[in-house]
This record gives structure tokens, C-alpha cells and sequence, in this order.
């Protein structure tokens, strides 16, 4: 064949001559001639044993006639016998002669063979096995050097967009997210101050006005014993001169009363003013508690957009990251690069999704922690309000159950007085006409003690009454402290709405970024079917080299086969 690869052209042989420069196939083969010593011999033979077996029978006959034809028989049996073998040997000596010939004309013929096989091969240039494996071995370095600038170009290209694609999304990401997050932080804490503001306002004009209300009812009780005091000592100065000393006792016993009352007024009056003290305490600690949770939680919220913003720029440096290493691996590898950049984006979006997850079940954890706080905070304290608003209507209590006992002391003194009337009477029954004016100032006196008995009554009835009322505007307090918790509760279920709203915002942002790990999944699997094709091209274009050379290297196969069973035959002949 004519080859011009690797210069000028040049004949070339992939097959030795030998291989098909055959006698046979020449027309110079022995032919019948081949089977013609082994039939000399065998036709010599068979006529030796004919004869033989001739000659032993006409022995036998001649050995019946008789002992005198014995030796005639034996001589003629040695005859025949002697040249039957004659017969063979002839046989024989030509079977040796035909043979010596035929290998004779049969070597000169390889020998001129020979020479001419030699003289082929000297002429042209031999093509072997590995002359051609060296040469498809270079066609497929060089196919693999053209396959890796094919890739290397594809890659740089591909890593084009690959790098930008992390800030962009890094950036649209932060522009969707710092709107929500400000408009989070914004409406929890303007919802929050005025959640507190309105708590505080109601809270503190409620408790006033109780308080006012209590303080007023105390003062007109204490004016309503004055007067009636001012009324006794009235009396009192008309009763008589007789009645001085009884008027002066019952004149103390009523000022110790009067002290009395007057020292159960102004404690019950401190221990208003300390329970209100104690109160606008605890209700300034509850707004600082509630304060204190309200900055809690925003710092939570910062806290959380912190970590939101950490895991974007997380999700940024592991794409870019994954980009690098599915730019080097595709230098590498283009199959595994594929598959590793389409990994590396799926975990990135992943964990986008789950730090998007764990922030949403932080914030909503936050805001459920936050109200229950404040709630139990708020509740616990209110309620500790009212346990104190319910000791001082005892105490109140107390102090109505103080003046009965003092009614039923001043009921004792009348009849103490009673008692020392009627000592009196006895004493001056000598003395009736004196003693009528004096009883009828007693029966004034004992009419004036009724009358005080039923003031106190009434004392103690409006005592009642005002820690009805007090216990009345304490259960308005609780009512209206309930009305703010409520109030509250629905601040807190706003904020979670709102917060749940910028949670369907953010469910919106991670389907984009699915869509957008789906458009890079669709991309990827388009370069990796356009990868496939260019392989399976350079993959057909290889297995149709290989279909190519394939009957050349059987070929040469055969060739070197034959050649290793020839060359020996061929030392035999020259020898």
C-alpha cells in the first residue's frame, strides 16, 4: 500500500510475502505424485503376501502327493517365496528413489520462494504491529489534546456566568430581604411601643381613679364622724351640771373614739397610699419588664436578620466555592464536574432553605416565648395586684369591724351609764321632784346613745360599702388590666401575622431560588446531554477507528501466526 504520513510516498507491506507466495497455491506442488512411494510400497507388499499365500498352498498339495515330490514342492515354495521378496524390495527401492526425488524438486522450489520473498521484502518497507499501534496511539493523543482544548474553551466559557451568578443572587437576595427585614423590625416596634403606651395610659388612669374614689369616701366618712361627734358634744353641754363627770367620760371615751377612728383612717389611709405606692411600683416594673422583653425581642429579630444575612453570604461563598471546584474538576474531568457542580448547587439551596427554615422557626419560637413572657409576667403581677387590693378591703374591713367593736364598747358605757343612772335613782328618791328633770335628761341621753349607736351602724355600713366599692373598682382595675392584656394578646397575634406574612414573603423568595436552582439544574443538564453527545461523537469516531484497524490487526495476527509456523519449516529445509 502507498503511504504518505510521515514524508515522501513510500510502498509499504502490512503482510509478509511468504504468507501468500504458497507452492500449492502457485501450481508447483507434487500433487498425485505425493501418494505415489507410499503406493509402490504398499502395491510391493501386497503382492508379496499374495504370492506367499500361493505358493503355501500349492505346498500343501504337493505335500499330499507324496515324499518323493517333498523336495520339489519345498524348492518350488523357496522360488516363489524368494521372488515375491525380490518384488518387494523392488517396491521398496522405487518408493525410496520417488521420494528422494519429490523432496529434492520440492526444496529447490521453497528455495526459489525464498529468494523471492526476500527479495519482496528488501524492496518495500514492512509495516508491523507496533509501527501500527504507535501510530493509533499518537492519533489518540492527538484526538485527546483536541478534546481538551474543546473542554478547556467550554469551561472557561461555562465558568463565565458561573462566577457572576453568585453575585447576582447574592444581590438580588439581600435587595428582597432588607425591605422585610426593616419592615419586620419597624411594625414589631411601633406595635410593641404602642402596645406599652396604651397599657401604661390605661393602668395608671384606672388605678388613679380608684384611689381618688377610695380617698374621697374615706374623707366624707371621717366628715360624717366629726359631725357626729360635734353632735355628741352638743348634747352633752345641755345634759346638766348633774352629768358633768358622765358627759366628761363619755366626752373621753368619744375623743378616744374619734382618736381611734382618726388612727384607723389615716392607717387605712397609709396602707392605701402604700398599696397604690406598691402598685404604680409594679406597674412601673411590669412596663420595664414588657420594655425589657420588647428590645429582647428586637434584638432577636436583628439577631435573627443577622443570621439570615450570614447564611446568604454562607450560600454566596458556597457557590462560588462550588463553582471553583466544578471549574477545576471539569479541567479535570468533564463527566464528574457536571455531576459535582450540580450537587454543590443542590446542597447550596438546601442549605439556603433550611437556614431560611431555622430563621422562620426561630422568629415564630420568639414571638411565642415573647407572649407567653409577657403574659405570665403581666398576669402574674396583676395578679398579685389584686391579692394587695383584696388585703386592704380587709383591712378596711378591719377597720369597720374596729369601729362596731368601739359601738358596742360606747353601747357598754350607756349601760355602765344606765347602771349608774339607776344608782342615782335610788339615791335621790327623796329627791323626785329633782329626779324628774334628771330622768327625763337621761332618757335624752339614752335617746341621744341610741341615736349614736345607729350612727355607727351607719358608719360601719358606709365603711362596708366603700370596700365594696374599692373591691368594685379593684375588679374594674383587674377588668381593665384584662382589657390591655387583650389588647395585647392582639398586638402579639398582629405581629405574628405580620411576621407571618414576611415568612410567606420569604417561602416566596425560596421558591425563586428554586426556580432558579431549577433553571440552573435544566442548564447543567443541557451541558452535560451537549458533553454526552460531543463524548459519544468522539466515542463513535473511536470505536469507528477501532472497527477500521481491526481487520488490519487480525490480519497481521494471522500474518505473524503463520510466519512463526512457517519459519521453522523453512530451517528444516535448509538443513
Amino acid at each position: 500500500m502507498r503511504d504518505d504520513i510521515d514524508g515522501p510516498p513510500t510502498i509499504r507491506n502490512s503482510i509478509r510475502p511468504a504468507s501468500f507466495l504458497n507452492v500449492e497455491d502457485l501450481g508447483f506442488g507434487p500433487g498425485f505424485f505425493r501418494i505415489l512411494p507410499n503406493t509402490l510400497v504398499s502395491a510391493g507388499l501386497l503382492l508379496t503376501f499374495l504370492g506367499l499365500v500361493a505358493a503355501l498352498h500349492q505346498f500343501s498339495q504337493s505335500m499330499d502327493v507324496g515324499a518323493d515330490g517333498m523336495d520339489g514342492a519345498m524348492r518350488d515354495f523357496m522360488q516363489i517365496a524368494s521372488a515375491k521378496f525380490v518384488m518387494s524390495l523392488v517396491g521398496l527401492f522405487c518408493s525410496i528413489l520417488f521420494t528422494f526425488l519429490l523432496r529434492t524438486r520440492q526444496n529447490k522450489l521453497d528455495a526459489a520462494i525464498h529468494r523471492l520473498c526476500i527479495g519482496i521484502e528488501r524492496r518495500l518497507v514492512f509495516v508491523s504491529l507496533e509501527d501500527i499501534g504507535f501510530r493509533q496511539l499518537r492519533a489518540a493523543t492527538e484526538q485527546r489534546e483536541h478534546l481538551r482544548e474543546i473542554g478547556m474553551g467550554m469551561v472557561a466559557e461555562l465558568q463565565k456566568p458561573l462566577e457572576a451568578l453568585p453575585d447576582r443572587i447574592t444581590g438580588a437576595i439581600a435587595d428582597k430581604m432588607d425591605p422585610i427585614f426593616d419592615r419586620v423590625t419597624s411594625m414589631g416596634t411601633s406595635s410593641m411601643e404602642g402596645l406599652v403606651g396604651n397599657l401604661s395610659d390605661q393602668l395608671s388612669h384606672s388605678v388613679g381613679n380608684a384611689l381618688t374614689r377610695a380617698s374621697e369616701s374615706l374623707g366624707e366618712a371621717t366628715d360624717r364622724i366629726g359631725l357626729m361627734v360635734d353632735r355628741m358634744n352638743t348634747t352633752n353641754e345641755q345634759a346638766g351640771d348633774g352629768l358633768r363627770e358622765a358627759l366628761d367620760q363619755m366626752a373621753r371615751a368619744i375623743s378616744e373614739m374619734r382618736n381611734e377612728v382618726a388612727t384607723s383612717g389615716r392607717t387605712a389611709s397609709e396602707a392605701m397610699n402604700e398599696g397604690a405606692d406598691r402598685l404604680l411600683s409594679v406597674m412601673n416594673d411590669t412596663l420595664e419588664g414588657i420594655r425589657d422583653n420588647t428590645g429582647e425581642g428586637a434584638q432577636a429579630m436583628r439577631t435573627a436578620a443577622e443570621e439570615m444575612r450570614v447564611a446568604a453570604e454562607g450560600f454566596r461563598e458556597t457557590l462560588a466555592s462550588a463553582s471553583e471546584e466544578s471549574s477545576q474538576a471539569a479541567r479535570e474531568r468533564m463527566a464528574q464536574s457536571s455531576a459535582e457542580a450540580g450537587q454543590a448547587i443542590e446542597g447550596a439551596g438546601k442549605t439556603l432553605l433550611e437556614s431560611f427554615n431555622r430563621t422562620s422557626a426561630d422568629i415564630a419560637k420568639l414571638g411565642t416565648d415573647m407572649g407567653s413572657t409577657i403574659g405570665d409576667e403581666l398576669l402574674g403581677r396583676l395578679e398579685t395586684i389584686s391579692r394587695r387590693l383584696e388585703a386592704m378591703a380587709d383591712a378596711v374591713q378591719r377597720g369597720a369591724s374596729g369601729a362596731q367593736s368601739a359601738a358596742q364598747g360606747m353601747n357598754s358605757g350607756a349601760d355602765a351609764i344606765n347602771g349608774a343612772s339607776e344608782g342615782f335613782r335610788s339615791a335621790s328618791r327623796g329627791l323626785t321632784a329633782a329626779a324628774e328633770p334628771l330622768r327625763a335628761s337621761h332618757e335624752r341621753i339614752e335617746t341621744t346613745l341610741r341615736r349614736v349607736g345607729d350612727l355607727v351602724e351607719t358608719v360601719s355600713e358606709t365603711l362596708m360599702q366603700n370596700s365594696a366599692s374599692v373591691s368594685e373598682n379593684a375588679a374594674h382595675v383587674l377588668e381593665t388590666a384584662q382589657t390591655a392584656l387583650g389588647n395585647e394578646r392582639e398586638g402579639i397575634r398582629r405581629a405574628l401575622e405580620a411576621t407571618h406574612a414576611a415568612m410567606a414573603q420569604l417561602s416566596s423568595e425560596a421558591e425563586k431560588l428554586d426556580q432558579i436552582d431549577a433553571m440552573l439544574g435544566r442548564a447543567l443538564t443541557e451541558y452535560n446531554a451537549k458533553l454526552e453527545a460531543a463524548l459519544g461523537t468522539a466515542q463513535d469516531h473511536v470505536k469507528e477507528m477501532s472497527d477500521t484497524l481491526d481487520p488490519g490487526l487480525q490480519t497481521l495476527r494471522s500474518v505473524v501466526e503463520q510466519a512463526e509456523a512457517f519459519l521453522p519449516a523453512q530451517a528444516r529445509g535448509r538443513a
